[in-house]
């Protein structure tokens, strides 16, 4: 387990402070769940259990595969939050199945009464020849919007959830998390959701806080399927993290590489972001990354595919997608766009080894957008192909304030 930081907002002066003075209080009877359960980290035999509490107290979680509660573990405080007496818990279950169903239950410190209902979720598999997933963010602001949008996500049956950073105002107030978790509560005790940091945020310590990343840092990589996606952090694009980049795409053998950070590397709408065109997309290009994306704008824009190397066949398909509950941008028309919306949204993706499907909606349920990608033996069809064009046109068209008439 990673090292347990004291609080949001205060010192370890202050927190020993609280505690004395029963701003924080120690362990008690009676504990209940304030936020979740939820899952985080999920691997082939692996997962993590958190959920918050109102009081501290180490508490249990039973689980176990199909409908029997045989096993348990221990779930340990991982941080304890001064201004309120919040307490961060969390729990890995090791040793399970590969694409096996478990059911799990957490038990705080107190009675039975303040046990959670019994949740279930599913092990990533060793292999599978399809996978579906959700992908969106952006959800810092408005929590009734963020709710109709994460309303759609379970009839998807995703396998798991990107979130493309973004997700509350400020990661350091803690007072603001509880509405982004009763947004995501019907998705995220039973699917994992995968983060990018994004600048609300206020720093990985905040992000790492409230979720157990994989290898505790804000840039990692994961399988699923015939998928390979890299989720990236748009603040630290340095010489360690280029070379674990280029090692990691550089060993999958995926049919389709998908990258996730939060700063677009092209947009118009919102913030006109550049972000990463001279250290991640290199390495994009060298390894055949087929999607991206993005949020930081609160729009929905997906480029035409921008073709990056003819020769070797490279082309890449950019998709921003922040209309997660932020304050929605203005959407730019310009003819390197494939589509643009400003409209609270989501992306469902459902691929197979040969073809990468990708459809938006707006949070009614109502169509927005769609991309089929198909790929033959690592070439892609020629109906794909006819829709790009070159990179460079998409850099020019970019470099401008806008470069294009602002959509009604």
């Amino acid at each position: 387990m990673r090292h347990t930081y004291r609080l949001f907002v205060a010192s370890g002066l202050l927190a020993a402070a609280a505690v004395l003075v029963g701003l924080v209080p120690s362990q008690v009877a009676g504990q209940s769940i304030t936020i979740g359960p939820y899952i985080q980290n999920p691997s082939t035999t692996s997962m993590t259990v958190q959920y918050i509490t109102d009081a501290s107290g180490d508490g249990t979680v039973k689980y176990g595969a199909g409908k029997a509660l045989d096993q348990q573990v221990k779930a340990t405080l991982h941080e304890q939050v001064a201004s309120g007496g919040a307490c961060i818990y969390i729990a890995r279950l090791t040793g399970l199945k590969p694409g096996t169903e478990y059911q799990y239950q957490v038990l705080p410190v107190g009675s039975s009464a303040g046990a959670s209902t019994v949740r279930k979720f599913r092990t990533f598999p060793e292999k599978a020849d399809a996978v579906t997933f959700i992908a969106y963010g952006d959800t810092r602001t408005n929590a009734a919007a963020h709710a109709k949008v994460t309303a759609n996500f379970n009839k998807y049956n995703p396998a798991f959830i990107l979130h493309v950073g973004d997700i509350v105002e400020k990661g350091g107030t803690y007072s603001l998390w509880p509405a982004f978790f009763k947004a995501v509560a019907d998705s995220v005790d039973h699917v994992p959701m995968m983060f990018a940091i994004g600048n609300h945020e206020g720093g990985a310590a905040n992000l790492l806080r409230m979720f157990d990343m994989p290898g505790g840092r804000t840039y990692f990589s994961f399988d699923y399927g015939p998928v390979h996606v890299v989720v990236l952090d748009s603040y630290q694009q340095g010489a360690a993290v280029l070379q674990w980049l280029d090692q990691d795409l550089a060993a999958s053998k995926a049919p389709w590489k998908v990258a996730m950070y939060h700063e677009p590397s092209f947009n118009f709408g919102g913030h006109h972001s550049k972000s990463a065109r001279q250290t991640f997309l290199p390495l994009f290009v060298k390894y055949g990354v087929d999607v991206v994306f993005t949020g930081h704008s609160h729009l929905y824009e997906r480029f035409k595919p921008l073709v990056a190397d003819a020769a070797a066949g490279r082309v890449i398909t950019f998709i921003t997608t922040g209309g997660g509950g932020a304050p929605l941008a203005g959407s730019v028309q310009n003819a390197v766009l494939a589509k643009t919306a400003s409209t609270y949204e989501y992306c469902a993706v459902a691929a197979d080894a040969t073809t990468f499907r990708i459809e938006a909606f707006e949070s009614s349920g109502k169509p927005l957008d769609a991309l089929t990608i198909t790929k033959k033996d690592g070439k892609y069809d020629k109906a794909y192909l006819d829709q790009a064009i070159p990179m460079d046109e998409a850099v020019k068209a970019t470099s401008s304030g806008g470069g294009g008439k602002a959509a009604p």
